[in-house]
């Protein structure tokens, strides 16, 4: 039986680890636990791109942004290549928004039949700062991360509230009138800094002791293309008590997040719908925590390039409860377009539907492709999840190699031990292979186009000068 509608649940910079069905003893993720226990879990996922702009804009076209050049934070999704959106609705089929999008504006064509509180990028140019590559500026905005701490709101969890309501309202509306043959797409920022949880949320962790495993940088973290990362992004303000309480919002952000979602889950129970209705729930990255001295995202170890996706089918059938094949993000552009007769391809697509992994024998030398090229990396970063190993390669820089079955926690990179020379050598044709040409290639116009960005703005100097961009607004009050 193929389902009707389609629900979509999107937060912003979820790691998978803090995730109930993920394995976390301590975090209360209820309503999402509830729905992989119905549904089938992805052990393995990863988003195209550890940064919200081009990880969004390749979840949309189903494309990695080599091919697509949205390279960083200011080049966002404009509606080219189309997106699920656009074939959907082009199928006749109603497509709808709720929530953040984080493409140029809410005047461009991506698809959709409506955009309800739509949050784009800022200004509609992003954060343009972060196309400067050489040398790299200090981001010191990013200090700003350990002083805003909670308990308490913030614009995002006002705007995330405002999104579950309006979700909840337009699930109920759909109800009422027997819509049928929907998309609905609903975006949550949660747990994206700041960090600043609800309080009643920040008080379902008062009685845990939350610590980075390794709150300092060690021989994983001192790798010199990560060393630029750090240097270029400036967290070093943290202390121990810092940290944890950086790390009891997040928690508190991911339940914050997980109630909102059981309200919309509520809302479609009730509208009647939820019969006629798969739900997927991912997010477009993870975040560092704490772990190896950094925040945020922009790394391929686990908790930043991995994401949680779950995958909840009317009917499961004969689905795996866990789905050990690797995915990416980009799976999401198949899997939108199942409900289809037809499927769209081509064009360097390679995703295939979630139902169809899912209900297949586990694959796990399926290869996966991530790739960064935004603020705070010296080059081109890359990395190929296949079987047990993930590999990374900088451009300029020497590979890391983790065995990730030996090593979950990515503590030993085996690169440089010279016992690993035909795995690295098999893995860097994998990557070429995925790219269609040498990393370098991709490194060289990724470049270009961003040095293009910057004399558009009047060259560096002058970009630096300008205001600093720390968080974007929200259609309902300005940034956090």
């Amino acid at each position: 039986m193929t389902a009707r509608n389609q629900l979509i649940l999107m937060s912003d910079e979820h790691a998978r680890s803090v995730t109930g069905c993920y394995g976390n003893p301590i975090v209360q993720t209820p309503h999402l636990d509830a729905l992989a226990s119905r549904g089938t879990r992805f052990a393995n996922a990863y988003t195209p791109s550890p940064i919200c702009v081009p990880a969004r804009a390749a979840i949309a076209t189903g494309l990695p942004i080599h091919l697509t050049g949205h390279w960083d934070n200011a080049h966002p999704y404009e509606g080219t290549p189309k997106s699920w959106a656009h074939i959907l609705r082009d199928a006749g089929r109603d497509v709808v928004s709720i929530g953040k999008l984080h493409y140029r504006d809410a005047q461009m064509d991506t698809g959709f039949t409506e955009q309800i509180l739509p949050m784009h990028v800022e200004d509609g140019r992003g954060d343009i700062a972060g196309s400067i590559r050489a040398p790299l500026p200090v981001r010191h905005q990013s200090r700003r991360l350990a002083d805003n701490l909670g308990p308490g709101e913030s614009s995002y969890t006002r705007y995330d509230r405002a999104v579950r309501d309006a979700a909840s309202n337009w699930l109920q509306q759909a109800g009422a009138t027997g819509k049928e043959g929907w998309t609905l797409l609903v975006s949550f920022v949660a747990p994206h800094f700041p960090l600043v949880a609800p309080q009643a949320f920040y008080d379902l962790y008062g009685d845990v002791d939350l610590a980075p495993n390794r709150p300092a940088p060690d021989e994983t973290a001192d790798h010199p293309w990560l060393k630029a990362l750090r240097g270029s992004y400036v967290y070093d303000n943290f202390t121990d008590a810092k940290r944890r309480e950086a790390l009891r919002n997040y928690y508190g952000l991911v339940s914050f997040l997980d109630d909102n979602i059981g309200e919309v889950l509520g809302a479609l129970d009730t509208s009647g719908a939820a019969s006629s209705t798969d739900i997927i729930y991912l997010s477009d990255h993870g975040d560092n925590l704490g772990e190896r001295g950094m925040w945020g995202k922009s790394t391929f170890f686990e908790e930043s390039a991995g994401v949680p996706l779950i995958y909840a089918p009317i009917k499961r059938g004969e689905m795996h409860e866990i789905c050990q094949t690797p995915v990416s993000l980009t799976d999401l552009y198949p899997t939108a377009l199942g409900v289809l007769a037809k499927s769209e391809g081509g064009f360097g697509r390679s995703g295939r539907q979630l139902a169809d992994l899912a209900l297949s024998a586990s694959d796990p030398d399926r290869p996966i492709l991530a790739q960064y090229h935004a603020a705070g990396s010296p080059s081109g970063a890359f990395m190929v999840r296949r079987g047990r190993f993930k590999y990374c390669y900088y451009v300029g820089y020497e590979p890391q190699l983790f065995d990730l079955e030996a090593d979950p926690n990515e503590r030993q990179d085996l690169a440089a031990s010279g016992k690993h020379d035909a795995k690295l050598f098999d893995l860097h044709t994998d990557l070429c292979r995925l790219l269609g040409q040498r990393p370098e290639s991709v490194d060289a116009r990724a470049k270009v186009d961003q040095g293009n960005l910057i004399s558009r703005y009047g060259g560096p100097a002058k970009v630096l000068s300008g205001p600093t961009l720390t968080a974007t607004s929200t259609p309902i009050d300005g940034a956090s």
